[in-house]
């Protein structure tokens, strides 16, 4: 983190005491007693956890993962600070993980840690993947602040595009895997004119 001033900034006032009736034999210009002291104008610090993320099982993530893995990093360097009060002069930094299987959180008190997700969550009656989460925690010394980054983490890669964005399938792609190819016309032909009309079999016509 880049400090904005290395010194402590602060406003500093001064009362200055008169008396109203000094005692004999003293000086009647006599200005009292001063007192100094300095406010401290440290601004809360600001936790930014990073994106939401949507991982899959052997996700191209450039470290190697198996095929039964996903390494995720956490990433909160975008947190922010004034740099004050100095000491410390800098965030101190905790990542937690508050929801989903549990994993264990690489580097946890750096900006940037990591995780390796080897376990689908429970899905919820939706359909979709209970997700992981997780909260980083930032400090100046005075002051805290916490945001919290959700990793939803599928089979495969057009599972997790799809929970990502929201979008529905195409309307030809019956096996739902993200491709419109002869595999979904085998899905239609192997239920080709099947007829459901349990009430008068007779309107399906000749099959």
């Amino acid at each position: 983190m880049k400090k904005k001033n290395a010194m402590m900034k602060g406003c500093v006032w001064v009362v200055a005491g008169f008396k109203d009736v000094d005692p004999p034999g003293t000086d009647p210009n006599y200005g009292g007693v001063f007192w100094s002291f300095k406010s401290d104008d440290n601004a809360e610090p600001v936790a930014d956890a990073g994106e939401d993320v949507h991982a899959w099982l052997g996700m191209d993530d450039g470290h190697d993962s198996d095929p039964c893995s996903a390494y995720v990093e956490l990433d909160g360097s975008n947190s922010s600070d004034d740099g004050l009060p100095d000491p410390p002069g800098e965030l101190s930094t905790l990542w937690v993980q508050t929801a989903g299987p549990d994993v264990t959180i690489n580097n946890a008190t750096s900006a940037v840690a990591n995780i390796t997700v080897t376990q689908l969550a429970s899905n919820n009656e939706d359909g979709s993947a209970s997700p992981y989460v997780f909260q980083l925690t930032v400090g100046d010394g005075q002051f805290v602040d916490s945001d919290s980054m959700v990793v939803t983490f599928t089979s495969n890669s057009c599972l997790a595009s799809h929970e990502e964005d929201g979008s529905d399938y195409h309307e030809g792609d019956i096996n739902q895997d993200c491709i419109v190819d002869l595999d979904d016309f085998y899905e239609i032909a192997s239920n080709w004119f099947q007829c459901t009309n349990t009430a008068n079999e007779d309107d399906c016509g000749e099959l």
